[in-house]
C-alpha cells in the first residue's frame, strides 16, 4: 500500500482531465464519468455509489484543489476502499504489531525507551522554530489525546497484572480488537492517515 500511495494513486490522477468529469445516474446509483467512461481506481474499480453527495465532493476536489502527494482526498480514500480494504488487503492489519509497537502515543502511554530521543528532541525542536503554530496541536492536541487515551484504557481493560509483558499484550490486543470492528470506511482512513501522514495507529 506504500507504494500506492505514495506514487500509484498520484499517477493515476495526474491523467485525469478535471473538465471531462461528469456525474452520471446509472443502474445501481452514480457514476463518476471521465469522457466517455466511467472513472476508476488504480486497480480499474470503477467510481460508482448510491450517494450522489459523495462522489460530488470527489469531483469537487478534483477539480479546485491541487492534488499533492502528502494530502489525501476523496478520490485517494475511495479507491484505498475500493482496491484493498474490500479486497481484504488490510496493510495496517498485516503489519498491525510493528505500527502499534512503533507509535509515538503507544511509546508515552508504555514509556518505552527512544534509543534516538535525544536527536529526535533536537529536530523536533528545530521544526518547532519554524512551525510555530504546531505548538498548538502538540501542546492543546496531541497530550490530549494521550491523557484520554490513557484514561479509556485503564477503563475498559482489566490492567491488575503487574506484569508489564502482560499489560502491553492486552493493550495491543485490545487495540487490534477496536480496529477490526471499525466501519471499511474507518479502516481506510486510518490506514491512509498511517501510511501517508506517518500519523500511527492511536492518534
Amino acid at each position: 500500500m506504500k507504494e500506492y500511495l505514495n506514487n500509484t494513486v498520484y499517477e493515476k490522477i495526474k491523467l485525469i482531465d478535471c473538465q471531462k468529469l461528469d456525474l452520471v445516474s446509472v443502474q445501481n446509483g452514480y457514476s463518476v464519468y471521465h469522457g466517455n467512461e466511467i472513472l476508476t481506481t488504480p486497480s480499474e474499480t470503477e467510481i460508482t455509489h448510491t450517494d450522489s453527495r459523495l462522489l460530488m465532493h470527489l469531483i469537487f476536489e478534483l477539480t479546485v484543489t491541487s492534488i499533492r502527494s502528502d494530502k489525501i482526498n476523496g478520490y485517494i480514500l475511495f479507491s484505498v476502499q475500493k482496491d484493498f480494504i474490500e479486497k481484504n488487503n488490510d496493510y495496517l492489519l498485516e503489519n498491525f504489531d510493528e505500527i502499534f509497537d512503533n507509535d509515538y502515543l503507544t511509546k508515552v502511554i508504555f514509556g518505552k525507551p527512544d534509543k534516538n530521543a535525544e536527536r529526535n528532541v533536537e529536530k523536533l525542536m528545530n521544526y518547532f522554530e519554524n512551525n510555530k503554530a504546531m505548538l498548538n496541536l502538540v501542546f492543546g492536541g496531541v497530550m490530549g489525546v494521550n491523557f484520554i487515551l490513557q484514561k479509556f484504557f485503564k477503563n475498559v481493560t482489566d490492567v491488575a497484572e503487574p506484569d508489564y509483558e502482560v499489560v502491553y499484550v492486552k493493550y495491543k490486543n485490545f487495540a487490534r480488537e477496536i480496529y477490526v470492528n471499525l466501519e471499511p470506511e474507518y479502516k481506510t482512513a486510518v490506514n491512509a492517515l498511517c501510511v501517508v501522514h506517518g500519523a500511527g495507529f492511536m492518534l
